[in-house]
């Protein structure tokens, strides 16, 4: 996941540029769509024993030998939309928009990393 959003943030920086053509701006952003959809994609089919793991549902683990050994863990939603990664980068405006949007998301990530390792 750090992989793709690192790469949305170096297509919205590349985009940002007043050098680039229509046609560049259309090619940037079609990665950035193809990078978007593959982070929905993980979100909704990642699973763990069966189950959905990014379906923002709370979820028990089993963390011991007795019934009451259990862990539970508050899921979230994984999706480009939930990132709030919906624009486009077909101008420089929006470039800068988004380079907001994505180091947002970005940091979001890392913290739900965090408190998942916590």
């Amino acid at each position: 996941m750090q992989c793709i959003l690192l790469r949305i943030r170096e297509l919205t920086i590349q985009a940002i540029s007043d050098t680039n053509s229509a046609a560049d701006r259309f090619a940037l952003d079609s990665e950035l769509s193809q990078l978007e959809l593959e982070i929905t994609r993980i979100g909704s089919a990642t699973s763990f024993g069966g189950n959905p793991v990014f379906d923002g549902n709370l979820h028990y683990l089993q963390i011991g030998p007795r019934s009451d050994n259990t862990l539970e863990v508050q899921a979230y939603t994984l999706s480009a939309s939930t990132l709030g990664l919906t624009q486009d980068l077909m101008s420089r405006s929006n470039a800068e928009n988004y380079l907001g949007i994505i180091d947002t998301a970005i940091e979001d990530i890392n913290e739900k990393k965090g408190a998942a390792v916590a």
